[in-house]
């Protein structure tokens, strides 16, 4: 009766409020049944539940927290704030709570619930606000821009009439299911190191929840929904700044644009789409990153103490999903406020700024104590060897060629070398969005406030400052160019949007376009723009701009894997003979393995031990001894490659459950 009640509401404003939310709905179903080939009602229901439970969640946050501004209540930001802080709460569930995914996703929902008809006694129709017409294009159009950038890997696995398997993913997409299996293994925490994996939660828990394999999950929820959550972090940022029809226009020109390496200037290694693509926390990351900067600003235009706060809070938050966008942005994020908000004297301003650096600069250099906290240091020390690795990775042709004699006549000029360096990544990072932008720097100074017009020109900059200076990582935490490079799609993000929701406001305002020619001729321009990721989502995942294709292997090798899926416990333990280079096994069947060697430069520890004793397993001559190795380390499914032949293995004949073209499966 309680619960119905708070549900009257909602049910009286009719269905225009959630055609946006049962609209991307059935996409999540749609992207499930791609990439699995099914979709059951238990998967159905959960996907649903994940919706509504973000949706409550970010409903609670506008009411408690933002005491219900009108600039955040809408539904893009309502889902962003949820979806985020959802995989949060399921993050230290897991840890501090002994009841596995399944049982803390009935209790998040429960609690979730709960404080919703509490938190919102009288005004429970707000959950949904009345709908308006460029929420709706948006949300009608951003499920179909993340269809189509996606459309590779929502078919992950295409087995040829040759018998060849074709993997439709990025070479590191292994290493994500092997994280997302750490917890799916036992439904509880994992022992691997705790590095940005707050963004595995989800998938882990539709897996564990509907029996979805770790594929699956991978490709119609994780990489979707964050690409989603970038798109629908653009709207809420830039309608609460700009207004809500130059948001729909700075988000299409996200969701539909090329990126600067679509536009000629062509790097793949800086392309936008790509890296968002292949590592899909950086979504998520820029996701965090767009919402506390949207609290910033408003907290700076309205001097509100509690709105810094939570934008601190999701700065933060932005750590759990994504280190290196959390680096590129906590210090202007700091001193953002100091910098701009009202009432503070020039002189005091400039010493709170030069304060807050100092404290932020000594929180750094005692960061360097701890071992798994990366290289930080601006010391201009990989200056030459990256900015030799970005022009190598360009393709042949006239600005290649360009930069190669700037940079050959500059080799022992290191202010020529920056200079042309930053030159260099303006256009291979934005394109043409930058020229875009310096052409609307003057209007927008007598439009805007000097916050809203500096903000994207500071993130460019500190991307410059950091790609140009920053020293690579030597504590093998990760890549060593990864903190010069991965948070340039933070820059780019907010650079797109900008320029498309102030070209609009410019033109416009923040009304719909005058006169039905107009709004003719910018319709065919968004379907003629659609063009782009229908065309460069296919291969994206391979970096075709690289000429490199998508790996192969035997059907039978996937079959193995699946078969062991298929038959065997979440929690058994499944190894490769090869010690599963390419995690082919560890990823098809969602089990963990004995021990895996995939190289990379996050190994866990005491790895070189177990290989060893698989060294050993080898040599072993009498099946009696294989099948004690295999009991002593819980191995219960062993396969054999094709053209090895280990001495004890004819004496196992009996442990013997699957084989298909020299594949052969053990269960002991």
């Amino acid at each position: 009766m309680f619960i119905r009640d708070r549900l009257a509401p909602l049910i009286a404003k009719g269905a225009r409020p959630w055609i946006g939310f049962i609209w991307l709905y059935l996409f999540t179903l749609l992207w499930h049944f791609m990439a699995g080939g099914s979709v059951t009602a238990i998967a159905a229901a959960w996907l649903l539940s994940l919706l509504l439970g973000g949706l409550l969640c970010g409903d609670i946050f506008l009411n408690w927290a933002l005491r219900d501004n009108q600039k955040f209540n809408n539904l893009p930001a309502k889902l962003v704030a949820g979806l985020l802080l959802t995989n949060i709460c399921l993050y230290f569930m897991i840890w501090v709570l002994p009841c596995g995914l399944t049982a803390n996703w009935l209790l998040f929902l429960g609690a979730i619930l709960i404080l919703w008809c509490f938190a919102r006694p009288t005004r429970t129709d707000m959950l949904l606000p009345a709908g308006n017409g460029p929420e709706l294009y948006f949300m009608l159009a951003a499920p179909l821009a993340v269809t189509a950038w996606c459309q590779d890997i929502l078919h992950p696995i295409v087995i040829d009439a040759e018998g060849r398997a074709t993997f439709h993913a990025w070479q590191d997409v292994p290493f994500h299911l092997s994280q997302i299996s750490t917890f799916t293994a036992s439904g509880f925490g994992p022992t691997a190191q705790a590095y940005h994996m707050t963004s595995y939660l989800l998938p882990a828990t539709l897996v564990y929840t509907t029996g979805s394999s770790l594929l699956v999950s991978y490709a119609s929820l994780l990489l979707p929904l964050g690409i989603l959550i970038s798109f629908l972090a653009a709207y809420a940022l830039t309608r609460s700044i700009f207004g809500q029809w130059p948001a729909l226009a700075a988000s299409l020109a996200l969701m539909v644009l090329p990126d600067a390496s679509q536009q000629g200037f062509i790097n793949a290694f800086l392309g936008y789409h790509w890296l968002q693509q292949v590592a899909p926390a950086s979504a998520y990351g820029v996701a965090g990153a767009a919402f506390a900067f949207m609290l910033l600003l408003e907290a700076c235009r309205t001097n509100q103490f509690r709105l810094i706060c939570w934008g601190y809070a999701f700065v933060v938050v932005t750590l759990l999903y994504k280190a290196q966008i959390f680096v590129a942005i906590s210090w202007l994020a700091f001193v953002f406020p100091a910098l701009f908000i009202a009432g503070i004297a020039r002189k005091y301003r400039l010493l709170l700024v030069l304060l807050l650096s100092a404290v932020f600069t000594g929180v750094i250099a005692a960061s360097q104590s701890i071992p798994s906290v990366p290289t930080i240091k601006l010391d201009g020390s990989s200056l030459m060897p990256y900015s030799s690795f970005i022009l190598s990775s360009m393709e042949n042709g006239f600005i290649k060629h360009l930069f190669t004699s700037i940079f050959d006549s500059s080799e022992n000029n290191v202010y020529l070398r920056a200079a042309a360096f930053i030159l260099m990544l303006m256009i291979c990072t934005f394109g043409a969005f930058s020229i875009i932008y310096a052409a609307l720097v003057g209007q927008m100074k007598r439009c805007f406030t000097t916050a809203i017009w500096m903000f994207p020109l500071l993130v460019v900059a500190v991307y410059l400052v950091m790609a140009c200076f920053l020293a690579f990582d030597g504590r093998g935490i990760g890549k060593p160019e990864e903190l010069l490079h991965r948070h340039f799609v933070w820059a780019y993000f907010t650079l797109v949007i900008w320029c498309g929701a102030a070209v609009y406001r410019l033109i416009f305002g923040n009304a719909p376009p005058a006169g039905n020619q107009v709004k003719y001729i910018l319709s065919m321009l968004v379907l003629f723009s659609a063009i782009t990721p229908v065309s460069y989502g296919r291969g994206m995942q391979a970096m075709k701009n690289w000429g490199m294709n998508y790996p192969e292997f035997p059907a039978c090798q996937v079959n193995a894997a699946l078969y062991i899926r298929d038959h065997s416990a979440k929690d058994d333990v499944a190894q490769d003979s090869m010690n599963d280079h390419f995690l082919i096994l560890s990823t098809l069947s969602g089990r963990q393995p004995f021990a895996v060697d995939a190289g990379g430069s996050r190994a866990p520890l005491g790895i070189q031990s177990r290989l060893r004793q698989l060294r050993q397993l080898s040599d072993l001559q009498y099946g009696g001894d294989a099948e004690f190795f295999m009991k002593t380390n819980a191995i219960k499914w062993y396969i054999l490659n094709p053209g090895e032949h280990p001495r004890w293995a004819s004496a196992m004949q009996q442990h013997a459950v699957f084989e298909c073209e020299g594949y052969r499966v053990y269960h002991f």
